[in-house]
């Protein structure tokens, strides 16, 4: 599906490799608001959702996705910090875009904590401090949390 005789994003649009490293959570809430309860186990899946071109001209949707390990019992200030970075080979910046999600480990279904989805091409290397915002896209009754976020690192790959 072209626009304007175009591929999505242009004809200039080159692929790129994007490394990503998750440190650590900051006054991540419980499921749903809740004020009281047992303290989270927090794990972090990073999700790219991009859009591929095919060798016949097609566009097709792409996703590739990376969890980080679960901390048990921390809510506060979990930490990820390992060293490791994840590599996502991003076809298309202009319209691929990263989704955080923060969910808690439980017993049958994990809980939606939080979340943000931010465009690759808003995206800037070196170390970023990503609001989140509900699990559910919305605002909690108490508004957006204003504390809640995560601590990455993002690298571009020349």
């Amino acid at each position: 599906n072209s626009l304007g005789g175009t591929t999505i994003g242009g004809p200039q649009c080159q692929p790129r490799t994007i490394q990503i490293q998750v440190i650590s959570g900051h006054c991540l809430p419980k499921p749903r608001g809740a004020k009281v309860g047992e303290a989270i186990d927090p794990y972090v899946r990073v999700e790219l959702h991009d859009v591929r071109t095919c060798s016949d001209g097609r566009e097709e949707y792409v996703s590739d996705d990376y969890q980080t390990p679960v901390v048990k019992n921390n809510g506060f200030c979990p930490s990820w910090n390992s060293g490791q970075y994840r590599s996502f080979r991003v076809h298309n910046p202009d319209v691929a875009m990263f989704h955080f999600q923060v969910l808690d480990e439980d017993l049958g279904m994990d809980d939606k904590i939080a979340s943000a989805a931010i465009p690759v091409n808003c995206l800037r290397e070196g170390y970023r401090s990503i609001s989140l915002c509900s699990g559910y896209w919305s605002h909690l009754p108490s508004g957006p949390f204003e504390y809640a976020c995560l601590l990455v690192r993002i690298h571009f790959d020349e």
